[in-house]
């Protein structure tokens, strides 16, 4: 059954495209032929008919991962966690608070 699979999408894909899924399976450690058979569908399915055409595909998915995984990066938080001297900026005749010059 996966040697008559294999030939339909050979002749469909080509044996470069047919080779890529397999070698994709075994870098996954995952060389059932349910697991190349789901990558040959997802190709045929997308129309992905030749190595060019994959590669773009991959190209894109990874492009479009890298920018959700910036996206999801957030602003560090500040770190230190010390108490800050803001007796300067309240204080004195320029200051938000008069009268904190006063030994507060």
């Amino acid at each position: 059954m996966a040697i008559a699979g294999l030939t339909d999408f050979t002749k469909m894909l080509g044996a470069d495209v047919v080779v890529h899924a397999m070698d994709i399976a075994a870098s996954e450690k995952k060389t059932s032929w349910s697991y190349i058979r789901g990558i040959l569908n997802r190709y045929q399915r997308e129309g992905l008919r030749t190595m060019a055409d994959v590669r773009l595909s991959e190209q894109r998915f990874e492009e479009s991962k890298a920018r959700k995984n910036s996206k999801r990066q957030e602003p560090e938080a500040p770190r230190g966690g010390g108490l800050v001297d803001l007796s300067a900026a309240y204080s004195g005749p320029q200051g938000l608070v008069s009268g904190l010059d006063r030994g507060w």
